[in-house]
């Protein structure tokens, strides 16, 4: 076994290294830490390579490498040697020389140092080699194969249609086809089947290589495997001699004697079998059906000793019918799995066949179009290092350029990349004394997950054995996680070290932490299952009427109740608030420090729903979601009108769309025109007849798609969006027609959609009608359609991901959903393949079948497989667990199937012993682990005094106050050129106090806040739970920024929810819905000065706007303490001058409305209208 050696060791250059570091244990500080000790020993950053599996992970490293230099390069003398001891380097001054120099070397280097995926290293290598590697030079790289992937399978089926026939290999084609289809049941399996050859295409040509008929290979290797030989070929044949004839009409007869009716049945199937039936395969059908039950077993009822059988039979007849029996169900199961293995080898032929020539056809089609895969480049590369005729030159050349080899997330790599890698590791073992060289890998077995991608773990500890072997590696095993607090890390050691979980997760070492003095909470909640109790509320049965009233369908599932839960537990996390610690800093935890996690994305749409109705903001993993919003339905529907003019559902949909914003009445007025029947021809029609008498949107309209349409048919399809965007507005229009909290999103979405019109056909010119084809192929076709891009919002949003999407991510709090559920088995008609992390190629490639048809052979290989995926989701849950820094949520849902290793069922095992009971939010049992805790007012203190020592020394220029300059002519703040409330009686020393600016200015700030908060809340009246949750956070907030305020601060939510929930202002906080509601809109235009003339730029933000389809009403809050005696006209009448300019800036925005602005009082809970 390789040598064990500390953390430090494995970065020291002259050493050679394989790294087992757990999750969270810092083994990319490590990665990065030992190459710039390569760096500081000498080495050229050009011949440092380092290779990983995602561009996200390359990304970060590179940045990492830059920030750490750059803190190097900027350091002072003794933040130095701090920096070179933590990398294990003696602080010389020669070494601080060269360490602080690093950054701009690196900066100016000709070749850098390459961090890189391995898909781009072996794109490199072949773009070097293409003639050699026998690819085009200059080919494509295709990253979604799924468009390809359809035309060979329309192709395969073309040649083995009718009109091919006379082609030997068509007609042979169509035969294995229609085998096919027959064993795996339909079209759909025999796409899953020859699909899963398809993906597999680097196994297949690895497991024939070098033979010179692929296809008689595979069939002699798979005959050699299920050990068949020639006598086999008949099995019922030679089952059903003359002997084995007599003795079962010997067992029918004592069947009979036997006298009951299952005895009576299994005899006459015996007696049809002999007598009656000549197909071979139906007489053995009945036969065994005598004899097996349907699940292969032996049937054993009235088949066993007892007084009664030998009552019936007589104690000779008895010994012989059960001695037949035991005699005849030995030889039907014999045949009964030659059958199986014969069917096995048929189907397999047949599929290697088709899959072979499936594979032809889509590496011609690529050949065709000069372009590669990703399966591709690994495949040519490994041949190329391999077995191409110039191996050895090009082994030579590739070999100078790389002098330390580093590779990240070694857990993940697949069998042709270790095949790959084989001949360069062989050269830096060659000749260890040419020049200083080096190999260091870092990886964790029980963090693969990737099986699917062909990834197999076992790799890791082959590579670590030959490195030892032959480079004299030593092993560095990482335990300590940098992460995750001992709440969380002693549940992960609690749930992975009982002894049945060790048994299949092998190698599992106990695990610690560094962050020991870090609260932490692990909570399991109770499993939600339907309430025994609950009696269900009868309803009288009446006649409903299907065109007035819809039939009432309860979707709600125990997953609804589960999603409910969560997202009150988020809710109540961020209003408590709990506390969390970042970057030594103790502060309230918000949505964006909280993590969904699932198995899966198939239920994610209930989480999301949840989280919407509680008003969370979220970052949700739909996939492929882009294609899926309402906006770009609206683009695509855009797009769809400019080249087919004539489609009225097209065009429709666009009109209503915010980018002309046409009401049901435009188009009801454009349904009922008469003339052409086309809705186009008659909005052109009407505008040149009439312009005057159709609507706004419907004139706009009419003049932008006409000239829309006339750029669609000159420019690419990414101009004209262009050109659309700029000219119609779009990005803004929707943003204006969305809800704050989805403004970004929009955006986002919208620019993601021009940026995809650069991606079709590689921005070759292509045209609108290429482009919807795209479109349509992406959202119907494809494996990878396109993502929701990331808002650019800087709001706070809870991330919803999948465990598998969530690799190498962290967050405080992160919430294990579903955790109950059990993956389904997917083996039937899927690829079997075996090869050992020590074989150069499979030694089993296969096709697995349906259970009943699966022989012991291909069972027990299945099994093995099997224990692989059991360990794997395993994997996949250590990976879960270790996401969290500090706080846990784990729950699931109950179902009807036996969930004995279900994750919760795992995890409720190992922490029964440390976990104590309680209740959630919610009221819902659950028990919890923690350790320590935060105390809320003592750490809110803390964290005000403990700002961070500057040493740094500061010009007292800069600590003086700014002066607050007049507001210039050329910008007007409407709210600031109000005249202030004066009241008309002298105010008594508790109204005083609250006319002081600053404490006045905050009041007015807290209730500003809360209404706004209740408004966008839209539940009315004010529930109990969301003044709660408004005022946890405000209590915060004040604690942290305005301590001395604190005693006011629930007078000022007092004032703010009864203004809320007055009933005499229940038009302005509850109207209908379907009135368009504004808070806090900000509003900013030009206005014309009566007196200078001139033009000033007028700026406010108007507290809450209700937009009807003919009346805007406009509310500005006040919070001004009012003497009783002042009437209320005469005090809004101060603020008359402000709400001119916003009913001005309004009527800009929305040309021909009615616009009223008033006042409100929220001492008073009175509005004071002003027009």
């Amino acid at each position: 076994m390789p040598q064990q050696s500390n953390n430090l060791d494995a970065c020291n250059p002259k050493l050679n290294a394989t790294v087992s570091a757990s999750a969270g244990s810092g083994k990319t500080w490590l990665l990065i830490t030992r190459i710039i000790r390569l760096l500081i020993d000498g080495a050229e950053p050009g011949n440092i390579i380092a290779l990983t599996f995602t561009r996200k992970a390359a990304g970060e490293m590179q940045i990492r490498l830059n920030e750490r230099l750059f803190e190097m390069a900027t350091a002072e003398d003794a933040e130095m040697n701090d920096l070179l001891k933590v990398i294990g380097c003696e602080p010389d001054s020669e070494t601080k020389i060269i360490a602080s120099g690093l950054y701009e070397k690196l900066m100016h280097s000709l070749y850098p140092i390459r961090i890189q995926t391995f898909h781009s290293f072996c794109q490199d290598i072949l773009s070097r080699f293409p003639l050699e590697a026998d690819i085009p030079p200059g080919f494509e790289l295709l990253e979604d194969s799924s468009l390809l992937e359809r035309q060979a399978w329309q192709t395969l089926f073309d040649d083995a249609g009718l009109d091919h026939q006379e082609q030997p290999d068509n007609a042979t084609l169509n035969e294995n086809l229609d085998f096919i289809m027959q064993v795996c049941n339909g079209p759909d399996n025999t796409r899953t089947a020859l699909h899963n050859f398809l993906s597999h295409r680097s196994d297949w040509w690895a497991y024939t290589a070098h033979t010179p008929d692929a296809v008689d290979f595979a069939c002699n290797e798979l005959t050699k495997a299920l050990q068949i030989s020639a006598d086999d070929a008949e099995p019922i044949t030679t089952f059903l001699n003359d002997t084995t004839n007599q003795k079962l009409k010997v067992f029918a007869n004592l069947l009979r004697e036997n006298k009951n009716k299952t005895g009576d049945k299994h005899a006459h199937s015996i007696d049809q079998a002999l007598e009656k039936e000549t197909d071979q395969a139906i007489k053995f059908a009945l036969i065994k059906s005598a004899f097996l039950k349907k699940d292969g077993e032996a049937l054993a009822q009235g088949r066993k000793h007892s007084a009664a059988l030998e009552k019936k039979l007589g104690t000779e007849n008895t010994e012989k019918f059960l001695n037949l029996h035991i005699e005849l169900v030995e030889q039907i199961l014999h045949v009964n799995e030659q059958l199986k293995r014969l069917l096995s080898l048929k189907i397999n032929k047949a599929w290697y066949f088709a899959g072979h020539h499936y594979v032809e056809i889509f590496q011609q089609l690529k050949k065709e179009m000069r372009l590669l895969d990703f399966t591709d480049l690994e495949w040519k590369c490994y041949q190329l290092l391999q077995y191409a005729d110039n191996a050895h030159w090009v082994q030579y050349k590739i070999d100078q350029r790389i002098d330390h080899l580093l590779i990240d997330e070694f857990q993940d790599t697949n069998p042709t990349q270790w095949q790959l890698l084989s001949p360069i590791l062989e050269e830096i073992a060659a000749n260890p004394e040419q020049r200083p060289r080096s190999v260091f890998l870092v990886g964790d077995e029980k963090q693969s997950i990737y099986s699917f991608r062909r990834a197999n773990p076992a790799l890791q500890v082959q590579a670590s054995i030959w490195l030892a072997e032959n480079l004299n590696a030593r092993a560095t095993p990482l335990d300590f996680s940098r992460r995750s607090s001992s709440a969380i890390i002693h549940s992960v050691n609690q749930v992975f070290e009982q002894d049945d979980i060790k048994q299949i997760m092998t190698g599992y070492t106990t695990h610690n932490t560094y962050l020991n003095t870090l609260p932490g909470r692990v909570q399991l909640c109770e499993l939600f299952d339907e309430d025994d109790d609950e009696t269900e509320l009868t309803e009288p049965i009446y006649f409903r009427n299907p065109l007035q009233q819809p039939r009432k369908i309860s979707y709600k599932t125990l997953r609804h109740d589960e999603a409910d839960y969560i997202a009150r537990q988020i809710q109540h996390i961020v209003n408590t608030p709990t506390l969390i610690t970042d970057n030594g800093q103790v502060r309230a935890a918000e949505f964006g420090d909280i993590l969904i996690l699932m198995r899966n994305r198939t239920h994610v749409d209930i989480y999301e729903e949840a989280l919407k109705q509680y008003n969370i903001a979220f970052i949700g993993n739909k996939k492929g979601g882009l294609l899926d919003n309402l906006e770009i339905q609206d683009l695509n529907c855009l797009l769809n009108t400019l080249v087919t003019p004539f489609n009225n559902l097209a065009l429709a949909q666009v009109l209503k769309s915010p980018i002309f914003s046409a009401s049901d009445n435009d188009l009801t007025l454009l349904s009922q025109l008469k003339g052409s029947p086309h809705w186009y021809q008659r909005l052109l029609l009407q505008a040149e007849a009439s312009k005057n008498e159709l609507s706004k949107p419907l004139q706009r309209a009419a003049h932008l798609l006409p000239r829309w349409q006339q750029l669609a048919e000159q420019l690419p399809v990414h101009d004209c969006l262009d050109k659309i965007f700029s000219e119609g507005n779009i990005i803004e229009r929707y943003m204006a027609a969305n809800r704050p909290e989805n403004k970004q999103k929009v955006a986002s979405n919208c620019l993601c959609f021009l940026e995809l019109s650069l991606e079709t056909d590689s921005g070759r010119y292509p045209g609108i009608t290429r482009f919807l084809q795209q479109l349509a192929h992406l959202k119907n076709h494809s494996e990878s359609p396109p993502e929701e891009p990331l808002s650019q919002s800087n709001e706070s949003r809870v991330r919803l991901m999948t465990i598998h999407g969530s690799k190498g991510l962290e967050a405080p709090i992160v919430f294990l959903a579903d955790c109950n559920s059990s993956p389904a088995n997917k083996n039937a008609y899927a690829t079997l393949i075996r090869w050992p992390a020590n074989q150069s190629q499979p030694t089993n490639f296969q096709l697995q079948l349906s259970k009943d048809n699966t022989d012991q052979i291909t069972l027990k290989l299945q099994q093995e497989k099997l224990n692989e995926q059991k360990r794997e989701e395993l994997n996949l849950l250590y990976v879960a667990l270790t996401r969290a820094r500090e706080q846990l949520y784990i729950s699931g849902t109950a179902n009807n199937r036996k969930q004995e290793n279900s994750w919760y069922q795992v995890i409720a095992n190992g922490l029964e012993c440390i976990t104590q009971p309680d209740t959630t939010v919610s009221g819902i049992n659950c028990r919890v682990y923690e350790h320590l805790s935060y105390n809320t007012a003592t750490q809110i203190e803390k964290s005000l005094n403990t700002a961070p020592e500057c040493s740094t020394t500061v010009d007292e220029r800069l600590l003086k106050p700014i002066t607050n300059f007049p507001v210039k002519d050329f910008i007007l703040a409407p709210s600031l050129v109000t005249d202030e409330y004066k009241p008309e009686h002298p105010l008594t020393k508790n109204d005083i106090q609250k006319t002081i600016p600053d404490l006045a200015k905050w009041r007015g700030t807290i209730i500003h806040k809360v209404l706004e908060q209740l408004c966008n809340s839209r539940i009315y009246p004010a529930a109990i739970d969301n003044i709660n949750a408004i005022q946890s956070r405000l209590n915060t907030e004040t604690l942290l920024d305005k301590p001395n305020y604190i005693d006011h601060l629930e007078e000022c939510i007092e004032e703010a929810v009864s203004t809320y929930n007055h009933n005499d202002l229940q038009t302005i906080f509850n109207p209908a819905t379907e009135l368009q509601t504004y808070n806090e809109m900000p509003l900013m235009y030009l206005d014309k000065s009566e007196a200078s003339e001139k033009y000033q730029s007028v700026y406010g933000v108007i507290d809450r706007l209700i937009k009807s389809e003919n009346e805007i009403l406009i509310i500005d809050y006040k919070s001004h303490h009012i003497e009783t005696s002042d009437p209320s006209p005469a005090a809004a009448q101060q603020f008359s001058t402000q709400l001119a300019y916003y009913i001005e800036g309004v009527k800009n925005l929305w040309p021909g409305h009615n616009v009223k602005a008033g006042v409100l009082f929220t001492q008073r809970q009175e509005v004071v209208w002003l027009t």
